[in-house]
């Protein structure tokens, strides 16, 4: 009677084989949650960073159009070089500031700055997506307002009228 007892008992056990079989199931399903938790997060910050830039984008086109509606179109080139930051009713949270790039030491990933020597609206990527493939150094994404124009005839003789107004990508690179 005993001996069915116990042998009842240890027969209701797992064996080191199934358990080891059940960490490695639960270590797969766990790695491809972390992989699809971390797209995820790319996948927000990069929608976070393209609105901003939006409203960047928003805002400038309302600078040149109250320029050129208040028969002041010869003040859109100074525009160029200016922080688009400025033209908003606020700054996005996390806005560092203006000032020139090699002045701040310590940039934090996820923030967006205007460098001042360069007149240029900096980015700071969180994300190794942005990165250069095989490279952990931090980038930024850079971008500088640009306006373009286009030559029209008119009864008075050609006019130079503005034909874009954009925040153009300048480029990236190491930050």
């Amino acid at each position: 009677m005993r001996r069915s007892s116990l042998s009842r008992a240890t027969g209701r056990g797992f064996t080191l084989l199934e358990l080891i079989v059940v960490i490695c199931v639960f270590a797969t399903l766990f790695g491809v949650a972390l992989d699809r938790l971390q797209r995820y997060q790319d996948d927000a910050e990069r929608a976070v960073m393209r609105s901003t830039l939006a409203s960047f984008k928003t805002a400038l086109q309302l600078q040149v159009a109250e320029l050129l509606i208040g028969r002041r179109g010869d003040q859109v080139d100074r525009l160029q070089g200016q922080n688009p930051v400025l033209w908003l009713e606020e700054p996005p949270a996390n806005y560092l500031g203006a000032f020139a790039a090699g002045e701040m030491r310590e940039k934090p990933p996820g923030s967006w700055y205007f460098d001042t020597r360069a007149g240029e609206l900096v980015y700071l990527p969180r994300a190794a997506i942005f990165a250069a493939e095989g490279s952990n150094a931090p980038y930024e994404l850079r971008f500088r307002v640009r306006i373009d124009y286009e030559t029209a005839a008119t009864p008075q003789g050609p006019a130079r009228r503005v034909s874009a107004a954009v925040l153009a990508p300048v480029g990236r690179g190491p930050g």
